[in-house]
């Protein structure tokens, strides 16, 4: 079966083709962004024919003559800003076993920004009364009068056991550091601090969505999964060995992944932190 975005190839005019050609080669050569999402682009089968054309003609647009002056910059940003309108059109994912708990890494400096950001009036925009109601939750495993906040802005990558439907979304985690639930979720690898793990049950009403590369927007930590592969994607761990704290070097294995609404702290099981 062809890719959504062959699919959509076909439909175009000869000339249409050949601006595409032109604007994904300068896109490829010239920015370590178009590098990666132009092929990624080419394998994506979840993403809905409409969204993907929506993506191809926004490359198209882009042509100008002669082609090296197509500014591969302005196209990572343009292209962004367009994936911000068409996340969440992958579809419902399909797990072997549709899990109980989900599970979702998060510095904890980037969540009390988020907490800072969306709901910094409940705290007096204090950072130190969001970080104290950060940690005490982490104390408790209960966010009290707050627990209507949502625990993410946008649509949440999420992880899950993929062995037992009811399982620790965590459980693959031996030594208990942040690299080795960072390199498996293919994370960003600068980030720093503490990292908290949030594990929960999404609302009836929020299902999981396959992810596609709108949900990527630039990450460099996205592939498509193979065409035969039709329930969910896998995530794309930081390139082997991963040196841990305890000197052992640590080789990641994908997880499976899918993205959903924003649910609010009120489905929380638990949330626990990792060491820095």
């Amino acid at each position: 079966m062809p890719s959504t975005y062959d699919r959509c190839v076909a439909l175009l005019s000869l000339e249409e083709k050949r601006r595409l050609r032109d604007v994904e080669r300068t896109w490829h050569d010239g920015s370590p962004f178009g590098r990666r999402i132009v092929p990624n682009m080419r394998a994506e089968h979840f993403l809905s024919d409409t969204a993907m054309m929506s993506l191809i003609h926004l490359l198209i647009a882009r042509w100008q003559s002669p082609v090296d002056s197509i500014d591969a910059r302005e196209l990572d940003n343009a292209y962004q800003k367009r994936c911000y309108e068409i996340t969440g059109l992958g579809g419902e994912a399909s797990p072997i076993h549709l899990p109980t708990f989900l599970g979702r890494c998060c510095s904890r400096d980037a969540f009390i920004a988020h907490l800072d950001r969306e709901y910094g009036s409940r705290f007096g925009y204090l950072r130190p009364a969001i970080a104290y109601f950060v940690d005490n939750m982490l104390l408790l495993g209960d966010p009290g009068k707050h627990s209507d906040c949502g625990m993410t802005a946008h649509n949440a990558w999420v992880t899950w056991n993929p062995d037992d439907a009811t399982g620790d979304p965590f459980a693959f985690v031996k030594y208990g550091t942040h690299e080795e639930v960072r390199s498996c979720l293919g994370l960003e690898r600068r980030q720093e601090g503490l990292f908290l793990l949030f594990t929960y049950s999404c609302p009836a009403d929020t299902p999981l969505l396959r992810a596609t590369v709108a949900d990527a927007e630039l990450s460099p930590y996205f592939r498509p999964p193979l065409e035969d592969e039709k329930r969910h994607g896998w995530t794309v761990p930081w390139e082997p060995p991963v040196p841990l704290p305890n000197g052992v070097n640590y080789r990641p294995i994908p997880k499976p992944e899918a993205v959903h609404k924003p649910a609010p702290l009120s489905c929380l099981a638990s949330v626990r932190r990792l060491p820095a």
